[in-house]
């Protein structure tokens, strides 16, 4: 996981499109990073 951004970047869009609403671990890796 050295790409941080890209990947939160990559993550985000992926995991928008499949999933409506994010998910307890989505929120936990963005509050882990802001």
């Amino acid at each position: 996981m050295s790409k941080g951004t890209s990947s939160d970047t990559s993550l985000g869009r992926v995991s928008g499109a499949a999933f409506p609403s994010p998910t307890a671990a989505e929120m936990a890796e963005i509050s882990r990073i802001q």
